[in-house]
């Protein structure tokens, strides 16, 4: 008798555990599928990676110069903004100077985690870099990506 006690108290124990463990999954938002891009401004590149990690979808973003002859940039931070569901940019950092060569990548910033999202199926990700040449014109990358969130 002592047996069949203990036998349903661990199935309650154990779906119990995966009711709750069911409760905090749905909860949070996750990326369908990885996503990978890059959008081209005269001699500048813009890649993107968006992967799901546990802390949310994480942004990676670099710049490629695919000029012929060296030259020397400046940016705000960041570099490349990234925004969910609002395009608003913001660029408030002081001044950041760098020199590429043809063919360098540059990666300004460490990947942008955007916390766990909830209760949302789709939305757009915005992205915008914003870069100066030496003679200061400034280089405008936007890219709005649609996501597949579940």
């Amino acid at each position: 008798m002592k047996k069949i006690y203990m036998f349903f108290g661990i199935l309650l124990i154990l779906c119990l555990s995966i009711l709750m463990y069911q409760q905090i999954v749905r909860g949070n938002t996750l990326l369908v599928e990885p996503k990978s891009f890059s959008k081209q401004n005269g001699d500048f590149i813009l890649h993107i990676s968006v992967n799901q990690v546990q802390e949310g979808i994480e942004v990676r973003q670099s710049i490629q110069y695919i000029g012929e002859q060296s030259i020397e940039i400046k940016h705000q931070s960041p570099l490349v903004s990234v925004a969910l569901k609002d395009k608003k940019h913001t660029f408030t950092g002081s001044m950041v100077t760098k020199k590429l060569s043809s063919g360098n990548i540059y990666y300004p910033q460490d990947p942008i985690v955007l916390p766990n999202i909830k209760n949302i199926k789709n939305c757009s990700l915005y992205v915008k870099a914003r870069l100066f040449t030496e003679s200061m014109e400034r280089i405008n990358i936007e890219h709005v990506e649609e996501l597949k969130l579940n």
